[in-house]
């Protein structure tokens, strides 16, 4: 197994170790895996904050994307780590980066009717009122979900509650 291998894999476990041996072994700490995540974004993915610390503490990139424009943000935030996403954001990630789709972190959370990351995000200057090339506001997506409480707390917080037109 390479030095990059390694680290992915080290990521994906939490193993801040195995992450510093395999750093120390030669592994670009922007290594990425074979579908275009790199080690932070695998740490996102499985709520590996330890792991994303030291990765993050050697210069991963915050702003890499993975497939469709996915970035670890959006990871964390689909898959409702919430610690991950407290730590993403303290490093500096943009809380409205956008994907290929126009998808947001906040649409994210909102889709997964996450009520605790919507707010976080909010908090941390995410717009609520940003649309997808679909013209979906997060507000819609919780809707869709039947999240009524994180769709509430979009429209508190500035969210037309509106579908787009068809």
């Amino acid at each position: 197994m390479t030095p990059d291998q390694q680290l992915l894999q080290a990521a994906s476990k939490n193993d801040a170790a195995a992450i510093e041996q395999a750093l120390a072994q030669g592994a670009n700490v922007n290594a990425r895996n074979d579908f275009g995540g790199t080690a932070l974004f695998c740490a996102a993915t499985d709520g590996a904050v330890d792991a994303a610390r030291v990765l993050l503490a050697h210069g991963a990139d915050l702003a890499s994307r993975a497939g469709h424009g996915l970035t670890a943000l959006h990871q964390a935030a689909g898959w409702e780590r919430e610690g991950m996403v407290v730590l993403l954001l303290d490093a500096g990630a943009d809380a409205d980066v956008v994907m290929d789709d126009g998808g947001t972190p906040l649409m994210a959370a909102a889709a997964r009717g996450n009520l605790a990351i919507t707010e976080l995000l909010l908090a941390r200057g995410a717009q609520p009122d940003l649309r997808d090339n679909e013209g979906w506001n997060a507000w819609a997506w919780a809707t869709e979900k039947g999240a009524d409480d994180v769709a509430d707390a979009l429209e508190a917080a500035g969210a037309e509650p509106e579908f787009p037109a068809d």
